[in-house]
Protein backbone atom coordinates (compact mmCIF):
# COMPACT_ATOMS: atom_id res chain seq x y z
CA UNK A 1 0.00 0.00 0.00
CA UNK A 2 1.13 3.53 -0.83
CA UNK A 3 -0.20 6.39 1.28
CA UNK A 4 -0.28 9.91 -0.17
CA UNK A 5 -0.61 12.05 2.94
CA UNK A 6 -1.62 15.26 1.15
CA UNK A 7 -3.56 14.11 -1.87
CA UNK A 8 -5.22 17.44 -2.67
CA UNK A 9 -4.19 18.43 -6.22
CA UNK A 10 -1.58 15.68 -6.33
CA UNK A 11 -0.45 15.35 -9.92
CA UNK A 12 -2.78 13.01 -11.85
CA UNK A 13 -0.01 11.51 -14.00
CA UNK A 14 2.04 10.80 -10.87
CA UNK A 15 -0.95 9.00 -9.32
CA UNK A 16 -1.22 6.77 -12.39
CA UNK A 17 2.47 5.96 -12.13
CA UNK A 18 2.02 5.01 -8.47
CA UNK A 19 -0.82 2.65 -9.39
CA UNK A 20 1.62 0.78 -11.64
CA UNK A 21 3.79 -0.31 -8.71
CA UNK A 22 1.34 -0.26 -5.78
CA UNK A 23 -1.53 -2.69 -5.25
CA UNK A 24 -3.39 -0.26 -3.01
CA UNK A 25 -3.38 3.52 -2.90
CA UNK A 26 -4.68 5.61 0.03
CA UNK A 27 -5.40 9.32 -0.16
CA UNK A 28 -4.87 10.78 3.30
CA UNK A 29 -4.74 9.18 6.75
CA UNK A 30 -8.52 8.77 6.91
CA UNK A 31 -8.43 6.62 3.76
CA UNK A 32 -6.04 4.00 5.16
CA UNK A 33 -7.89 0.71 5.63
CA UNK A 34 -4.98 -1.31 6.97
CA UNK A 35 -2.12 0.77 8.43
CA UNK A 36 -0.08 -2.40 8.84
CA UNK A 37 0.00 -2.79 5.06
CA UNK A 38 1.49 0.63 4.27
CA UNK A 39 4.98 0.30 2.79
CA UNK A 40 5.37 3.70 1.10
CA UNK A 41 4.38 7.16 2.38
CA UNK A 42 4.50 10.25 0.19
CA UNK A 43 4.48 13.51 2.15
CA UNK A 44 4.73 17.22 1.44
CA UNK A 45 5.17 19.58 4.42
CA UNK A 46 1.94 19.36 6.43
CA UNK A 47 3.07 16.64 8.82
CA UNK A 48 6.12 16.28 11.03
CA UNK A 49 7.34 12.75 10.39
CA UNK A 50 8.85 11.23 13.54
CA UNK A 51 8.82 7.90 15.40
CA UNK A 52 5.36 8.55 16.79
CA UNK A 53 3.94 9.34 13.36
CA UNK A 54 5.28 6.16 11.71
CA UNK A 55 4.50 3.82 14.62
CA UNK A 56 1.13 2.66 13.13
CA UNK A 57 2.98 1.53 9.98
CA UNK A 58 5.20 -1.42 10.99
CA UNK A 59 5.90 -2.46 7.37
CA UNK A 60 6.89 1.03 6.21
CA UNK A 61 9.94 0.89 3.94
CA UNK A 62 10.03 4.24 2.12
CA UNK A 63 9.15 7.85 2.81
CA UNK A 64 9.13 10.04 -0.28
CA UNK A 65 9.12 13.82 -0.02
CA UNK A 66 9.22 15.97 -3.19
CA UNK A 67 11.12 18.70 -1.32
CA UNK A 68 14.72 19.83 -1.09
CA UNK A 69 14.38 20.50 2.64
CA UNK A 70 14.18 17.74 5.23
CA UNK A 71 13.37 19.64 8.43
CA UNK A 72 9.83 18.20 8.45
CA UNK A 73 11.36 14.75 9.01
CA UNK A 74 13.00 13.98 12.35
CA UNK A 75 16.72 13.10 12.46
CA UNK A 76 15.77 9.70 13.89
CA UNK A 77 13.71 8.89 10.81
CA UNK A 78 16.30 10.34 8.42
CA UNK A 79 18.86 7.96 9.96
CA UNK A 80 16.51 5.01 10.39
CA UNK A 81 17.98 1.55 9.79
CA UNK A 82 14.90 0.17 8.04
CA UNK A 83 12.96 3.12 6.61
CA UNK A 84 14.56 4.74 3.57
CA UNK A 85 13.87 8.46 3.20
CA UNK A 86 14.05 9.84 -0.34
CA UNK A 87 13.92 13.61 -0.94
CA UNK A 88 15.18 15.93 -3.67
CA UNK A 89 17.92 17.37 -1.46
CA UNK A 90 20.74 15.84 -3.48
CA UNK A 91 19.04 16.05 -6.87
CA UNK A 92 19.14 19.78 -7.58
CA UNK A 93 20.36 19.13 -11.14
CA UNK A 94 16.92 17.68 -11.89
CA UNK A 95 15.26 20.83 -10.51
CA UNK A 96 17.24 23.46 -12.39
CA UNK A 97 14.30 24.63 -14.52
CA UNK A 98 11.92 24.91 -11.55
CA UNK A 99 11.88 28.62 -10.78
CA UNK A 100 9.02 29.04 -8.31
CA UNK A 101 11.19 29.67 -5.25
CA UNK A 102 13.49 32.34 -6.74
CA UNK A 103 10.44 33.98 -8.31
CA UNK A 104 8.77 34.30 -4.92
CA UNK A 105 11.99 35.55 -3.32
CA UNK A 106 12.31 38.32 -5.90
CA UNK A 107 8.61 39.15 -5.54
CA UNK A 108 8.98 39.48 -1.77
CA UNK A 109 11.92 41.83 -2.31
CA UNK A 110 9.91 43.99 -4.73
CA UNK A 111 7.13 44.18 -2.17
CA UNK A 112 9.53 45.33 0.54
CA UNK A 113 11.35 47.85 -1.63
CA UNK A 114 8.11 49.48 -2.79
CA UNK A 115 5.92 48.97 0.32
CA UNK A 116 3.27 47.27 -1.80
CA UNK A 117 1.44 45.37 0.95
CA UNK A 118 1.35 48.23 3.46
CA UNK A 119 0.26 50.68 0.75
CA UNK A 120 -2.60 48.41 -0.27
CA UNK A 121 -3.66 47.98 3.37
CA UNK A 122 -3.81 51.78 3.60
CA UNK A 123 -5.96 52.04 0.47
CA UNK A 124 -8.33 49.40 1.85
CA UNK A 125 -8.74 51.69 4.88
CA UNK A 126 -9.76 54.47 2.49
CA UNK A 127 -6.50 56.39 2.85
CA UNK A 128 -4.95 57.69 -0.39
CA UNK A 129 -1.54 59.10 0.58
CA UNK A 130 1.49 58.03 -1.42
CA UNK A 131 3.93 60.05 0.73
CA UNK A 132 3.64 57.44 3.49
CA UNK A 133 5.08 54.78 1.20
CA UNK A 134 8.17 56.24 -0.39
CA UNK A 135 10.16 53.22 -1.53
CA UNK A 136 13.54 52.39 -3.02
CA UNK A 137 14.62 52.18 -6.66
CA UNK A 138 16.16 48.78 -7.32
CA UNK A 139 18.32 49.70 -10.31
CA UNK A 140 21.85 50.28 -9.04
CA UNK A 141 21.42 48.35 -5.78
CA UNK A 142 23.98 45.80 -4.64
CA UNK A 143 22.34 42.44 -4.07
CA UNK A 144 23.97 39.98 -1.66
CA UNK A 145 23.13 36.30 -2.04
CA UNK A 146 24.02 33.74 0.65
CA UNK A 147 24.04 30.32 -0.98
CA UNK A 148 24.78 30.42 -4.69
CA UNK A 149 23.21 27.22 -5.95
CA UNK A 150 20.13 26.79 -8.11
CA UNK A 151 17.95 29.34 -6.30
CA UNK A 152 20.72 31.86 -5.64
CA UNK A 153 21.87 31.92 -9.24
CA UNK A 154 18.31 32.38 -10.55
CA UNK A 155 17.89 35.38 -8.23
CA UNK A 156 21.19 36.75 -9.55
CA UNK A 157 19.80 36.53 -13.09
CA UNK A 158 16.73 38.52 -12.05
CA UNK A 159 18.97 41.07 -10.30
CA UNK A 160 21.02 41.51 -13.47
CA UNK A 161 17.86 42.29 -15.43
CA UNK A 162 17.02 45.02 -12.90
CA UNK A 163 20.45 46.63 -13.25
CA UNK A 164 21.86 45.48 -9.92
CA UNK A 165 25.39 44.55 -8.90
CA UNK A 166 25.67 41.08 -7.37
CA UNK A 167 27.88 39.68 -4.63
CA UNK A 168 27.55 36.21 -3.18
CA UNK A 169 28.89 33.87 -0.55
CA UNK A 170 29.00 30.09 -0.72
CA UNK A 171 31.43 27.50 0.69
CA UNK A 172 31.33 25.71 -2.69
CA UNK A 173 32.22 28.51 -5.12
CA UNK A 174 30.79 27.69 -8.53
CA UNK A 175 29.20 30.16 -10.91
CA UNK A 176 27.49 29.73 -14.27
CA UNK A 177 29.09 31.42 -17.28
CA UNK A 178 26.39 34.08 -17.62
CA UNK A 179 27.00 35.28 -14.05
CA UNK A 180 30.74 35.88 -14.23
CA UNK A 181 30.25 39.53 -13.25
CA UNK A 182 28.85 38.40 -9.90
CA UNK A 183 31.53 38.53 -7.21
CA UNK A 184 32.25 35.87 -4.60
CA UNK A 185 33.02 37.55 -1.30
CA UNK A 186 33.37 36.94 2.43
CA UNK A 187 30.20 36.74 4.51
CA UNK A 188 30.76 39.88 6.57
CA UNK A 189 31.86 41.82 3.49
CA UNK A 190 28.54 40.83 1.93
CA UNK A 191 26.75 42.10 5.05
CA UNK A 192 28.56 45.43 4.86
CA UNK A 193 28.07 46.08 1.14
CA UNK A 194 24.56 44.77 0.41
CA UNK A 195 21.38 46.79 -0.05
CA UNK A 196 19.44 43.52 0.08
CA UNK A 197 20.45 40.09 1.37
CA UNK A 198 18.84 36.91 0.06
CA UNK A 199 19.22 33.76 2.17
CA UNK A 200 19.31 30.79 -0.23
CA UNK A 201 21.64 28.42 1.64
CA UNK A 202 20.84 24.80 2.35
CA UNK A 203 20.24 23.63 5.91
CA UNK A 204 20.84 20.42 7.80
CA UNK A 205 19.58 19.68 11.28
CA UNK A 206 22.02 21.09 13.80
CA UNK A 207 23.50 23.76 11.53
CA UNK A 208 24.05 27.10 13.23
CA UNK A 209 22.39 30.30 11.95
CA UNK A 210 24.12 32.36 9.27
CA UNK A 211 22.32 35.64 9.93
CA UNK A 212 23.43 36.23 13.50
CA UNK A 213 23.90 39.24 15.77
CA UNK A 214 27.51 39.46 14.56
CA UNK A 215 26.42 39.37 10.91
CA UNK A 216 23.81 42.06 11.50
CA UNK A 217 26.32 44.31 13.30
CA UNK A 218 28.34 44.32 10.08
CA UNK A 219 25.50 45.70 7.98
CA UNK A 220 26.12 49.29 6.87
CA UNK A 221 23.38 50.06 4.31
CA UNK A 222 20.26 49.08 6.28
CA UNK A 223 19.57 46.16 3.94
CA UNK A 224 16.38 44.28 3.26
CA UNK A 225 16.48 40.59 4.28
CA UNK A 226 14.68 37.94 2.23
CA UNK A 227 14.56 34.31 3.36
CA UNK A 228 12.99 31.53 1.29
CA UNK A 229 15.34 28.83 2.59
CA UNK A 230 14.95 27.66 6.20
CA UNK A 231 14.03 29.60 9.33
CA UNK A 232 16.89 28.16 11.39
CA UNK A 233 19.41 29.96 9.17
CA UNK A 234 18.32 33.18 10.91
CA UNK A 235 18.62 34.18 14.55
CA UNK A 236 15.10 35.59 14.90
CA UNK A 237 15.83 37.43 18.15
CA UNK A 238 18.85 39.16 16.60
CA UNK A 239 16.85 40.09 13.48
CA UNK A 240 14.06 41.65 15.55
CA UNK A 241 16.64 43.61 17.56
CA UNK A 242 18.21 44.88 14.32
CA UNK A 243 14.79 45.93 13.03
CA UNK A 244 14.15 47.78 16.28
CA UNK A 245 17.49 49.58 16.06
CA UNK A 246 17.00 50.34 12.37
CA UNK A 247 20.21 48.63 11.27
CA UNK A 248 18.15 46.65 8.75
CA UNK A 249 15.13 48.06 6.94
CA UNK A 250 12.75 45.10 6.76
CA UNK A 251 12.53 41.34 6.44
CA UNK A 252 10.42 39.17 4.16
CA UNK A 253 10.34 35.48 4.97
CA UNK A 254 8.53 32.42 3.66
CA UNK A 255 9.62 30.30 6.63
CA UNK A 256 9.25 30.62 10.40
CA UNK A 257 10.97 28.93 13.29
CA UNK A 258 8.92 25.98 14.58
CA UNK A 259 6.69 25.62 11.53
CA UNK A 260 7.57 21.94 11.04
CA UNK A 261 6.04 21.03 14.41
CA UNK A 262 3.24 23.58 14.34
CA UNK A 263 4.77 25.98 16.87
CA UNK A 264 5.36 28.89 14.48
CA UNK A 265 2.92 31.04 16.48
CA UNK A 266 5.79 31.55 18.95
CA UNK A 267 8.12 32.88 16.26
CA UNK A 268 9.61 36.22 17.30
CA UNK A 269 9.41 37.48 13.73
CA UNK A 270 5.70 36.60 13.56
CA UNK A 271 5.05 38.29 16.89
CA UNK A 272 6.80 41.44 15.68
CA UNK A 273 4.68 41.47 12.52
CA UNK A 274 1.54 41.93 14.60
CA UNK A 275 2.52 45.51 15.45
CA UNK A 276 5.11 46.52 12.85
CA UNK A 277 5.11 47.01 9.09
CA UNK A 278 8.77 46.04 8.63
CA UNK A 279 7.94 42.32 8.43
CA UNK A 280 6.34 40.44 5.51
CA UNK A 281 5.50 36.75 5.93
CA UNK A 282 4.13 34.11 3.56
CA UNK A 283 3.19 30.56 4.71
CA UNK A 284 5.98 28.55 3.03
CA UNK A 285 4.52 28.99 -0.47
CA UNK A 286 7.82 29.26 -2.38
CA UNK A 287 7.46 25.90 -4.09
CA UNK A 288 3.67 25.94 -3.96
CA UNK A 289 2.79 26.43 -7.62
CA UNK A 290 0.89 24.12 -9.93
CA UNK A 291 3.92 23.67 -12.16
CA UNK A 292 6.52 23.12 -9.43
CA UNK A 293 4.43 20.63 -7.47
CA UNK A 294 3.54 18.63 -10.57
CA UNK A 295 7.19 18.46 -11.65
CA UNK A 296 8.60 17.59 -8.23
CA UNK A 297 5.97 14.90 -7.60
CA UNK A 298 7.02 13.19 -10.80
CA UNK A 299 10.74 13.75 -10.19
CA UNK A 300 10.56 12.13 -6.75
CA UNK A 301 8.92 9.12 -8.40
CA UNK A 302 11.75 9.01 -10.96
CA UNK A 303 14.28 8.94 -8.12
CA UNK A 304 12.28 6.32 -6.21
CA UNK A 305 11.79 4.01 -9.19
CA UNK A 306 15.47 4.27 -10.01
CA UNK A 307 16.19 3.29 -6.40
CA UNK A 308 13.94 0.25 -6.74
CA UNK A 309 15.60 -0.66 -10.04
CA UNK A 310 19.09 -0.45 -8.52
CA UNK A 311 17.94 -2.51 -5.53
CA UNK A 312 16.39 -5.12 -7.84
CA UNK A 313 19.56 -5.42 -9.92
CA UNK A 314 21.65 -5.76 -6.78
CA UNK A 315 19.55 -8.73 -5.71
Amino acid sequence: TTLILEANDFDASAIERIRNFSDNLAFGLSDVQRPTGVEVIITRLKYYIDDEFVSPFPKLKYILSPTTGETHISPAILNHNIIKVITLKNHTRLLWNITSTPELAWGLFLNLARNVVTAFDSVKNNVWDRDQFKGRQINGMKIGIIGFGRVGQKIAQYAQCFGCDIIWNDPNPTCSDNLKQATNTKLFTLAKQSDAVFICASYRSGDTPIVTEKFLKNTAKKPFLINTSRANLIDEKAVCAALEKGTITAIATDVLKGEEQGTQSHSEILLRSLNHDDVLITPHIAGCTVEAMSLTENIILDVFLNELSVYSRAE
